[in-house]
């Protein structure tokens, strides 16, 4: 069964990307996750960045779509806007961090850098399977 994830790139004036370092593996990543049932992509992304971050995003487009074909995983980028609101981090986080495309970090999780390169790269619509 296709399990669906929804991610955000939030991207700053200095065309950087907000990203999170999760306790549990130590790797960075987009902030998102896993659909609930019944939740549009979206919806999912406003929730999850609520959750992890502590702010309210504006989605304003569609910029990803990577099927994991190991995983029957579909994950969604979006990019998302918001009104300079202080972070709040969840207690599932150790970090988060503004990153640009020259500097990403290291660790990250599993298929995470090529969606963040494509985030401060590509303009358009990305579509890319990744095994």
């Amino acid at each position: 069964m296709t399990t669906f994830c929804a991610f955000a790139l939030i991207i700053d004036e200095r065309s950087r990307l907000l990203l999170c370092r999760r306790k549990k593996d130590h790797r960075w990543n987009l902030p998102g996750g896993e659909l609930n049932p019944g939740e549009t992509p979206t919806a999912a992304v406003q929730r999850e960045v609520r959750e992890e971050l502590g702010i309210d995003v504006r989605v304003a487009d569609l910029h990803g779509v990577y099927f994991v074909r190991a995983k029957d995983d579909l994950a969604l980028t979006y990019r998302c806007t918001f009104d300079r609101q202080e972070l709040k981090p969840s207690e599932e986080l150790e970090a988060v961090d503004w990153f640009s495309a020259a500097r990403l970090p290291e660790p990250m999780r599993e298929r995470h850098g090529e969606r963040a390169t494509d985030a401060l790269r590509e303009h358009g619509l990305v579509f890319r399977l990744q095994d």
